[in-house]
């Protein structure tokens, strides 16, 4: 029987090319040589995957945070004009709240996390601290898709362009043709803003003006928009003033009586004033 030759199958160029871009930006220095010895292609492929980069970089306005400087000859680094300063409390701190939101789907949370801890100086404690909040994570998303629907919005708002899609709620699913102003995050949810936070909410799927981003479906560009007019600019901040709940409408102000501690109420409406107080029932003003 021949001898036969056993060759391992060469990376497709798409993919070579962001996996030296991905090593690159996590801050290795990268040599042609090796390169080339590697993915078994000519030092001009690896040359030519350096300017698709280069390119990239720039296409996408990046040239002043990312820049790949001249090194010695045959040595390839990425500089970061900002790169991530966080320190362990930090990041311990982020993987908390992310853990607590429940806001992506399981993969996405474990890679995100992961991501993170990647980042700390001691890691193992990191980990060790947040184990037991993620061994028992239970994201809201049922899919893993939250963060591209989130990329395609964006994308959409930076643009300003409209999107198709498909929204499922309360026996209802129709197909709807928006412009996006915002993205926001309440309640367990990430929401898709299409006008701003006084209009109401609608039983009519037809008539909604926000979306929540696990009921839509098959989210398409379908060409561009007029500038959104300053009616529709969602304030997120003057919002989060008023409520923690995703609700829409004009604000109202409340008085009532409280027998507790009144941070709790403070520190969830940023905006309540304690109008009078009767020894331990003091009363708030809501709006």
């Amino acid at each position: 029987m021949p001898n036969q030759e056993t060759t391992t199958p060469k990376t497709p160029s798409q993919e070579r090319t962001l996996t030296i871009f991905l090593r690159l930006f996590a801050g290795q220095t990268l040599s042609k040589q090796a390169l080339t010895d590697e993915f078994q292609i000519s030092p001009k492929a690896i040359q030519r995957d350096l300017m698709h980069i280069k390119a990239a970089i720039a296409d996408t306005n990046l040239a002043k945070e990312l820049t790949i400087p001249d090194q010695p000859k045959g040595t390839y680094v990425l500089h970061q004009t900002h790169p991530t300063k966080l320190n362990d409390k930090q990041i311990m701190a982020m993987c908390q709240v992310l853990l607590a939101s429940r806001s992506l789907s399981k993969p996405e949370m474990t890679d995100l996390i992961a991501q993170l801890t990647d980042m700390a100086r001691d890691a193992k404690r990191v980990e060790a601290m947040i184990k037991s909040d993620l061994v028992a994570y239970h994201g809201v998303p049922r899919t893993a898709d939250t963060l591209d629907k989130i990329a395609t919005i964006t994308e959409a708002i930076q643009k300003r362009k409209m999107l198709q899609f498909t929204y499922a709620r309360d026996l209802q699913r129709e197909t709807l043709v928006r412009q996006p102003t915002a993205i926001f995050f309440s309640d367990l949810y990430f929401w898709m803003v299409t006008d701003n936070e006084r209009t109401y909410d609608d039983l009519d799927v037809a008539k909604l003006n926000k979306f929540r981003l696990s009921l839509m479906e098959n989210i398409k560009d379908v060409g561009s928009a007029e500038n959104p007019s300053r009616d529709k600019h969602f304030e997120a901040g003057e919002f989060r003033k008023q409520t923690m709940l995703p609700f829409f409408g004009n604000p109202i102000t409340l008085v009532f009586d409280y027998y507790s501690d009144p941070q709790y109420v403070t520190d969830r409406y940023p905006n309540t004033k304690v109008s009078a107080s009767n020894g331990i029932q003091p009363a708030f003003g809501l709006s």
